[in-house]
């Protein structure tokens, strides 16, 4: 019976080898000639109880690189600047004055419609006004007295009468004679003192009724002579005598 003691321990201790522990023999007895095991453990290696589960640390990251993303720093706008030679392109350039109209190459036509265009553009707008026939140089008032009377009353002296151009009929006795026409001069007094016309009044002038003057009369006689005393004519010749004192360049 002593053997077989001998050969439990020795299993004992076997086993615990196998496992990594020891074997720890708690109580042995033998009583008639029988072995107990009383009680046999196997203490498990240290190294097995004491084992922890691996922690695999998280790479960190710095708060930095965390929070912080590269900041974008917003690109410098310049706006373009003009240089001086662009300005001074984009200022406009002074006006021009037009160059001097020479008269003396006019035919007396062209003479008569550029002054009178002339007198017309300095005037224009106050051509139907009284007030501005007095404020005209005499010569400017002859001119245009002139250029609108011949073309109105070579119609009718009524027609002249009665539109825009009758401001200029208190100075037509004037103008007639300053020209050379004396003969349509004349004509023209005579028949406004006989029939009492008062010339000086564009107001009186445009409200006239025609069956109350013989304007057909006057318009006859007056034909006769525009064939030998040529206004236009007249006028270019007047012009031409005075056309430094017009001032219209």
């Amino acid at each position: 019976m002593k053997k077989s003691y001998v050969s439990v321990i020795a299993g004992i201790v076997a086993v615990a080898s196998l496992t990594g522990g020891s074997a720890v023999l708690t109580s042995c007895s033998s009583k008639n000639d029988e072995t107990k095991v009383v009680e046999a453990t196997a203490t498990p290696n240290a190294t097995e109880v004491a084992a922890t589960p691996e922690v695999t640390a998280e790479p960190t990251t710095s708060p930095l690189e965390e929070t912080s993303e590269p900041s974008q720093t917003p690109e410098a706008t310049t706006e373009p600047t003009e240089s001086p030679k662009a300005t001074e392109e984009a200022t406009e350039a002074p006006a021009t004055e037009a160059p001097a109209v020479d008269y003396s190459k006019l035919s007396d036509d062209q003479l008569v419609s550029t002054v009178v265009s002339q007198i017309s553009k300095k005037y224009a707008g106050k051509l139907t006004d009284i007030k501005t026939m007095n404020t005209m140089s005499t010569e400017e008032r002859n001119i245009y007295t002139i250029s609108v009377f011949s073309k109105d009353a070579t119609q009718s002296l009524y027609n002249y009468f009665k539109g825009a151009n009758n401001v200029t009929a208190s100075f037509v006795s004037e103008a007639l004679g300053a020209v050379g026409a004396s003969s349509s001069q004349e004509l023209y007094d005579d028949f406004v003192d006989s029939m009492r016309i008062a010339v000086s009044s564009p107001k009186k002038l445009a409200a006239i009724k025609k069956s109350e003057y013989h304007f057909d009369i006057f318009d006859e006689e007056y034909a006769e002579y525009a064939k030998t005393e040529k206004l236009d004519t007249l006028l270019a010749a007047y012009i031409r005598n005075n056309i430094k004192k017009l001032n219209l360049n």
